[in-house]
């Protein structure tokens, strides 16, 4: 029933839709994009759009549909990635939280609560400045400050569920604790989790746009959403379509990604479902 409630949500078939496309276009880029995205042609700086440049030219000649498909692609191993990290450890620290309690909840939550103190674009600066800004470094800072998020999600979840009955049955028959976590408290905390990744989704490409276009993204010769601006910003008043492009792919990207943690939340959630 949840399935089929999911497959008919139009929400979800247009946001899943939209991000379908996206990670295929990301994954065929060196198929599908029409030019070299690292290719300068100062005959077509700025060029607007036209048979030959489908969404113009930036300031460098290079194709900026080219450099869009290319963006995707480190877009979303940045976040995808950095989400999954986050997911996973939060996860796992959130129910160890709620199951064990006492100093080892202490701990964990006061923990994740001093992370969540500070404001994500801060501290990812802070992280970043002390790291080299390479790919897998903005992985890791983008997993680390989104374990929090997940730790939260996953302690109140599974605090609920551990005074269950189906639980406090299986301690009687002796299960042990991780067959516990695994096999009873994980699968029934799974629903806010998904919500919960995809939501971070959306955050995470915006966090990795704000690095980009701050300078502490990935390396200048890797295509970015953010670096596209930041670069073609200073152009504006000569031509703002290079600016624009990367704008509206970020700013769909992310409303897609809040459309389909909204619509999961929606049909999981038989409060809100019923309401």
């Amino acid at each position: 029933m949840t399935w089929s409630r999911l497959v008919k949500n139009p929400r979800i078939w247009l946001s899943g839709g939209y991000l379908l496309v996206l990670v295929l276009l990301a994954i065929g880029a060196p198929l599908l994009a029409p030019k070299d995205p690292t290719v300068m042609a100062g005959a077509s700086r700025l060029a607007l759009p036209s048979a030959k440049y489908l969404l113009g030219a930036d300031e460098f000649g290079r194709d900026i549909l080219s450099r869009l498909i290319y963006g995707a692609r480190i877009t979303l191993e940045v976040s995808t990635f950095g989400v999954l990290i986050a997911c996973v450890i939060g996860v796992l620290l959130g129910m160890a939280a709620a199951y064990n309690g006492k100093w080892t909840e202490a701990v964990i939550m006061r923990a994740m609560d001093a992370v969540l103190c500070f404001p994500p674009i801060l501290l990812a600066l802070m992280v970043v400045t002390f790291m080299k800004p390479t790919v897998t470094n903005v992985v890791l800072t983008v997993g680390f400050l989104y374990v929090p998020r997940f730790a939260r999600i996953a302690h109140s979840s599974a605090l609920a569920i551990s005074q269950s009955d189906y639980v406090e049955a299986a301690r009687a028959l002796g299960a042990g604790n991780w067959r516990i976590l695994v096999k009873a408290i994980l699968p029934n905390i799974m629903a806010p989790v998904f919500v919960q990744i995809s939501l971070s989704l959306g955050n995470a490409i915006l966090l990795e746009s704000g690095l980009s276009y701050l300078g502490m993204g990935p390396p200048p010769q890797i295509p970015s959403w953010g670096r596209m601006i930041e670069t073609s910003s200073r152009f504006m008043h000569l031509n703002p379509h290079a600016v624009i492009w990367p704008s509206v792919a970020i700013a769909v990207t992310v409303l897609a990604f809040n459309l389909l943690g909204d619509a999961v939340r929606d049909t999981l959630d038989p409060r809100l479902r019923n309401s």
